[in-house]
């Protein structure tokens, strides 16, 4: 059991501070890069994690830092939530997603996504607290 990625990793899904979206695109696209647990048991057919190269794939497949498909879904509980549209600040950056080759090869600049506070783009080095400086000033707190 310790070895799979569980099922609820897709649907429910995954998420950060109070923020949760669906998985299961990569859940399926994780089964497909890392293979499945063969072994019977409970764990058979999830996504394996038995290396720690597989738990880093899973990690970057996952996270909206590195995936920006799933940066793109993970702005649309917050937009529902504040009634803004935010979506447009990872948007340039939907088709970009890193493996672990990709980061040993050369850093990456991460996809701006609700989880952290603050933007990085190509015309800003990322800057700590813009994300939440902003929505303060918009909602007067």
């Amino acid at each position: 059991m310790m070895t799979a990625l569980g099922p609820l990793a897709a649907k429910p899904g995954v998420g950060s501070k109070g923020i949760m979206w669906t998985a299961e695109e990569e859940y399926a696209e994780l089964k497909e890069k890392l293979g499945t647990v063969t072994a019977p048991g409970v764990s058979q057919g999830m996504p394996s994690l038995e290396t720690g190269r597989q738990v880093a794939e899973t990690i970057l497949m996952l996270a909206p830092e590195t995936n920006g498909a799933t940066a793109m879904k993970s702005w649309g509980p917050l937009e529902k939530r504040t009634g803004l549209s935010l979506s447009h600040l990872s948007v340039a950056r939907k088709s970009d997603k890193y493996s672990f080759e990709d980061l040993s090869a050369q850093p990456r600049k991460i996809i701006t996504t609700p989880v952290w506070s603050g933007i990085e783009s190509d015309q800003r080095r990322y800057s700590p607290f813009v994300i939440t400086s902003r929505r303060r000033c918009r909602f007067g707190r």
